[in-house]
């Protein structure tokens, strides 16, 4: 309200925006590391579906607005950055047992046992952004990269149908680890 009154209504959008998507995941208990997860231990696939279809339908609709407005779309550089940025990634959500989502509404529950995480990915930023300049790694790790833009390189019909049939695969390899694990936990408690 007090964004509004003070005439920063793109702020004040912007922080409605904010707090309906807090809501959303909090409800929803999204947390892309439990999605990967459950997969895996115990077969189900629920939240890993969901994942890939919102990421298709984001898809689809970016694909949409950059075409109708004629828009640059934002590129990336892919660089061992990518990896190295991967991997820490991965290592800090199976440690942290959760994703960065997750954690803010795990914390947000008041689970302090997140506050640690919560610190370590304060820390984490803040010297990845001191260091981004001041210790050299954008120039190690990343300045090498090439911008990865699959509109330029294969042209507007073949990224998005190329991004499509790789979701597909994804939603039909979780299709399949599901039922996998399902067939052998009967054929197991049969045996048992």
């Amino acid at each position: 309200m007090y964004l509004f009154s003070t005439g920063q209504k793109l702020l004040g959008l912007g922080a409605l925006f904010g707090l309906a998507f807090g809501v959303l995941i909090e409800r929803g208990q999204i947390c892309f590391t439990s999605a990967f997860r459950d997969l895996f231990l115990v077969g189900r696939s629920l939240m890993t579906k969901a994942i890939i279809i919102g990421m298709a339908a984001s898809s689809v609709i970016t694909f949409v607005v950059i075409s109708v407005y004629d828009m640059t779309p934002i590129t990336q550089i892919a660089a061992l950055s990518t990896l190295v940025g991967g991997v820490l990634f991965g290592l800090g959500i199976v440690m942290a047992s959760g994703c960065e989502t997750g954690m803010m509404y795990r914390l947000m529950e008041g689970q302090v046992l997140f506050l640690p995480v919560f610190a370590g990915n304060v820390i984490g930023a803040t010297v990845l952004a001191y260091g981004w300049d001041n210790l050299g790694i954008y120039d190690v790790l990343v300045q090498g990269g090439d911008k990865v833009n699959l509109i330029a390189t294969l042209g507007p019909a073949g990224a998005i149908l190329s991004t499509l049939a790789m979701l597909g695969i994804l939603y039909a390899l979780t299709v399949y680890r599901e039922k996998s694990y399902h067939r052998n936990f009967e054929l197991k408690r049969g045996i048992a």
